[in-house]
């Protein structure tokens, strides 16, 4: 008994139900957010991924129902993805492309002319768009009802064809939000930022003349632009914060002007990827593969070249090449919000104009008979202005101009 006493004093001894608990395993700790551009190719409607530009892996491919020669790919800050061709279907997914799934409802309503698009993200679940009817949009449900936006372009601006090329971002602060599309018929170029959701516009200088893009951005502060590709060499122009004129990087591209090529451009704020097919040869002028990526790291002053996540063309005998850009900032979104009623597009109050004074009456002459004109010949085509040709490609894929 004594000898029992002894070893509890001393702490060796123990009575039942007196044992120290083991503690709780630690929690596991949440996955590392890790950041990726995304690439889309058509015709294989596969996703690319890569963390920096150089090195690609495919992921999940695009459901068959999201098609169309336009396409944008982005993401909101949430992290989750969409990618929608010619508006009326848009697809998301919460998995970093991996996985798709088409949003239930329809997306924007069109103007029954055959209205596209882009698309892009902004905070968890917003969304904003261009079309190239030079209309806005505006989603808080991750696209699934829209709101329209005062017009940062004038009424009927119309692209027709292979001519309408455009984009839109969100600053990364989401206080801005940036426009552009290239019209032809019957305005111009429209470069456009609003700190107010389209309340008020501000228009920027274009960054050059007859300059289209698949990519617009905000990069370290201002605003990039991946103009050219086309009918044109490419390059990148930078608009710095409170500047007036643009800056311009050297050519893209190393060969002569080509006859076609395709470009997108992605930035994660800060590094930007431009992905540019190589020159296509032929009378079809289609892009062929190996497709080569330009990265920069330093807001688009300077690229450096890569090769591009396509190897080869599944169809080569089709003119169905197109590429989309886009950046992943690697968070994992929560389930798609419910969807909020649809909003009825603004009514533009009319403007009565005033009534000139009345004209002093006159007598009236008579009528000369019209003297007939000669038929004036068709102005010939402007070689410098090949991009606004109108493209027509019928259901096969098959271009025809």
């Amino acid at each position: 008994m004594l000898f029992a006493l002894l070893l509890s004093a001393c702490g060796l001894g123990s009575s039942p139900g007196t044992a120290e608990k083991p503690a709780d395993p630690a929690p596991p700790a949440p996955p590392k957010e890790i950041g990726a551009f995304l690439l889309w190719y058509n015709p294989g409607k596969t996703t690319y991924k890569s963390p920096d530009g150089k090195a690609w892996t495919a992921t999940g491919a695009l459901p068959a129902d999201v098609h169309g020669w336009y396409m944008s790919m982005t993401a909101d800050q949430g992290g989750r993805l969409y990618a929608g061709s010619d508006l009326t279907k848009i697809a998301t997914s919460g998995d970093g492309g991996a996985s798709w799934q088409m949003l239930s409802t329809a997306p924007l309503p069109g103007d029954g002319t055959g209205e596209y698009g882009f698309i892009c993200g902004g905070a968890a679940n917003e969304l904003a768009a261009i079309t190239s009817t030079g209309r806005a949009w505006h989603s808080l449900d991750a696209g699934q009802s829209w709101t329209e936006l005062p017009r940062p372009t004038a009424e009927g601006a119309k692209g027709s064809g292979g001519g309408f090329t455009g984009g839109c971002a969100f600053s990364p602060d989401g206080k801005k939000l940036l426009v552009e599309g290239w019209y032809f018929d019957p305005v111009g170029p429209t470069i456009a930022v609003t700190s107010d959701l389209g309340k008020s516009w501000t228009k920027l200088a274009n960054a050059g003349e007859n300059v289209s893009t698949n990519g617009v951005g905000f990069v370290d502060g201002g605003i990039v632009y991946g103009q050219g590709g086309s009918y044109m060499a490419g390059k990148v122009s930078f608009l710095a914060d409170g500047a007036a004129a643009w800056s311009h990087s050297e050519d893209l591209l190393s060969t002569p002007v080509p006859e076609w090529a395709l470009h997108a451009a992605a930035s994660d704020g800060h590094k930007l990827v431009i992905d540019w097919q190589n020159p296509g040869k032929g009378k079809d002028g289609g892009a062929a593969p190996p497709s080569t990526a330009f990265v920069s790291t330093d807001g688009g002053k300077t690229f450096t070249p890569s090769t591009g996540p396509v190897a080869t063309d599944p169809t080569p005998d089709l003119w169905d090449e197109y590429i989309a850009a886009g950046w992943w900032n690697g968070k994992t979104p929560g389930p798609l919000p419910a969807a909020s009623a649809p909003t009825p597009a603004p009514t533009p109050t009319p403007v009565a104009a005033e009534a000139p004074p009345p004209a002093p009456a006159k007598a009236e002459a008579p009528k000369a008979e019209p003297a007939k004109q000669a038929k004036k010949a068709p102005a010939k085509p402007d070689p410098a202005h090949k991009q606004g040709k109108s493209i027509k490609r019928d259901n096969d894929g098959k271009r025809n101009e």
